[in-house]
């Protein structure tokens, strides 16, 4: 007992490390890509610019249009239907935002035919990664603070297990959310 209680004395006066390995599953803060066609046809060339303008939101970004005039030939006769935009866009979001996509393709599709060309994941960077974890250290680190009533600090952080090296896509479906990005890392408290 006496050994324990020394012990316990001993790292409370001289300060001590804490060693721990934790990891980030990059596939929880994946975004989603989705690359679509709109194409909206109108008589009228002022409204079918404003339409243009309206697919274009917060995480929807026009990439390139083109609008033309669009004729249908009925019994050898040109006739004139009105004017057509081709609208291509490029979509990225959180996936927990899947629901404002919906509401977005909804919304979008009352004016005009969509096609969703293609959905895919984009993991994160090892930059973003590392910060994420260097974040979670540093919270770790606050938070035993607090408990012990002591000065702790990340005094170093090591990381390992395949970091992906840039930002790369994946189709659907989901890759395996096994794989974590792992890191360890030793706070010392004084």
């Amino acid at each position: 007992m006496k050994k324990i209680l020394l012990f316990l004395f001993a790292a409370l006066l001289f300060g001590f490390e804490i060693i721990k390995t934790d990891g980030i599953l990059p596939f929880d803060r994946a975004k989603i890509v989705a690359s679509i066609n709109v194409s909206i046809l109108d008589k009228n060339l002022t409204k079918v610019l404003k339409k243009v303008s309206k697919t274009q939101n917060g995480f929807c970004v026009i990439k390139n249009y083109n609008i033309f005039p669009f004729y249908e030939y009925v019994n050898k006769k040109q006739l004139f239907k009105g004017y057509k935009a081709d609208v291509y866009l490029r979509c990225v979001f959180d996936k927990n935002k899947s629901g404002l996509f919906n509401k977005y393709i909804n919304k979008t599709s009352s004016f005009s035919k969509i096609r969703i060309n293609s959905i895919s994941f984009m993991r994160l960077s090892s930059r973003v990664l590392k910060t994420e974890a260097y974040k979670k250290a540093e919270s770790f680190a606050k938070e035993i603070s607090k408990k012990l009533n002591k000065k702790c600090f990340l005094k170093s952080m090591s990381f390992y297990n395949n970091a992906p090296s840039r930002y790369k896509s994946f189709s659907l479906p989901v890759p395996n959310n096994g794989s974590k990005f792992n890191f360890s890392y030793v706070i010392e408290c004084l």
